[in-house]
Order: structure tokens, then C-alpha cells, then sequence
């Protein structure tokens, strides 16, 4: 069974970064600047393209937050909201978060991550902090 997560990759990430990202095992990649009717979109049709293709968007953006896509009317988001942004430290948070055992409960709710932990604000509004 394929456990890998579908991902949309947002315009806000680097083409080194997403290319790294969609290397990695644990998810299954398609990326905003290669898909010719998103590149330059809003927010709300990357989100609706996400939604229509079962993938959770990867972003850097602010923007992908519970007000303005409420829990469980997407497929999810991954927030990466750590201080550094080159590619080495984001492939480590990206790789702990797929290896720490929670990637799953991202499916329709929001992970923001650092470095040092990740959030995810679930169905039932709680935020639970795990450590890698």
C-alpha cells in the first residue's frame, strides 16, 4: 500500500526546494510553476485545484490558515514556518515530519513546522505540538 502523501507544492517555494521535496519518498509531488492554469493563481483556486486532486498544499505562505480555508473543507496544509528557509534545513524538517508518525493526522487540517516541532491543528480545533 502507498502510503505516500499527495502534495501541491506552492509558487511561494523555491524550484531547488520543491524539486528536493518531490524527490523525497514519503510524498508523491506536483508543483504549482509546472501546472500551466495555476502558475500565478490566488490562493483559492491552488486550493481548489488541491481539492480537486485529493493533495495537501505545501507553503511557506501565511495566507493557508484555518480562517481562511476552515478545517476539514480541504485536503490539508503544510505550513513550514521555521525561521530558515534553505533547502538543507527544510529537507530535515520535511523528512522528521514524515518519519515522526503523525504525517497523517494532517489529512484535512493544517501542520505548521519548525525545526524543533510541528503543530497540527485538527478536526476537533486542537492544536497538538509533537517534537520530532
Amino acid at each position: 500500500m502507498n502510503t505516500s502523501l499527495r502534495l501541491l507544492i506552492d509558487e511561494a517555494i523555491e524550484d531547488d526546494v520543491a524539486d528536493g521535496i518531490a524527490a523525497m519518498p514519503s510524498f508523491h509531488a506536483e508543483y504549482v510553476r509546472k501546472i500551466p492554469k495555476l502558475k500565478g493563481g490566488s490562493d483559492k483556486e491552488i486550493m481548489a485545484y488541491a481539492l480537486a486532486e485529493n493533495r495537501i498544499v505545501i507553503t511557506f505562505d501565511s495566507d493557508y490558515n484555518s480562517t481562511n480555508f476552515p478545517i476539514c473543507t480541504h485536503p490539508g496544509i503544510i505550513r513550514i514556518t521555521g525561521k530558515s528557509k534553505h533547502h538543507t534545513v527544510i529537507y530535515d524538517m520535511l523528512k522528521r515530519f514524515s518519519l515522526c508518525g503523525h504525517r497523517g493526522d494532517v489529512k484535512h487540517g493544517i501542520a505548521h513546522l519548525t525545526q524543533e516541532y510541528c503543530t497540527i491543528e485538527g478536526q476537533d480545533q486542537e492544536l497538538v505540538q509533537h517534537r520530532y
